[in-house]
């Protein structure tokens, strides 16, 4: 499936990043990001569970770097929306267009596109009759419909999980900070007690 999705992109930018790049790499951002969970949660633990003070505080520190990361990616999504809009525009046109012009990759990524998200045309760009493929079954080819809008069927795909992500998203702001709210008072619990043995 790799091969199919990878024309639609290819040369596509954002900003001057090569978007199937960055798409590519998400895999090993992935891992590297549970890694990163990974050793924080150690240290979290190791932190609570030894009443070390100075692990809780490096805890709380590294866990409100996450969350200003994490709001600043979406602050960055938010002002970079329109220009990944006219991005993925741009690419599923240039798909079609050389699709139509008898790029094979090009062809089988368009068909993968037209079939994933029933649809026939992206801005009114459609391919012959005779290069739908699969996706035939879901075009029209009588003039006065001809399915969906392939950019339309993606954003609303985008739309139909959105709230999800929204949902998602905050709990984890919330439970971020909640554990650097959690991780501050038991280091001033700790603190405490140590004074009282002393």
């Amino acid at each position: 499936m790799k091969e199919d999705i990878e024309p639609v992109f290819e040369g596509v930018t954002i900003n001057n990043y090569d978007l199937y790049a960055l798409i590519n790499s998400l895999a090993i951002i992935f891992i590297v990001v549970g890694a990163i969970i990974i050793l924080f949660a150690i240290l979290g633990f190791i932190g609570a569970a030894c009443q070390v003070q100075c692990a809780l505080v490096l805890y709380a520190i590294l866990i409100a770097i996450c969350l200003g990361i994490e709001l600043a990616g979406v602050i960055l999504f938010f002002v970079m929306r329109g220009e990944l809009e006219d991005a993925v525009m741009e690419g599923m046109k240039k798909s079609v267009r050389k699709a139509q012009e008898g790029q094979e990759d090009y062809l089988k990524a368009t068909q993968f596109m037209f079939k994933t998200y029933e649809c026939c045309h992206v801005d009114n760009m459609r391919l012959d009759s005779d290069k739908l493929g699969e996706a035939s079954n879901t075009c029209v080819l009588n003039g006065m419909k001809y399915g969906q809008d392939c950019y339309e069927s993606f954003t609303d795909w985008v739309k139909t999980y959105q709230g999800a992500f929204v949902g998602v998203g905050i709990a984890v702001m919330i439970i971020e900070l909640l554990l650097i709210i959690l991780s501050c008072w038991l280091c001033r619990a700790s603190s405490k007690q140590n004074d009282q043995v002393v």
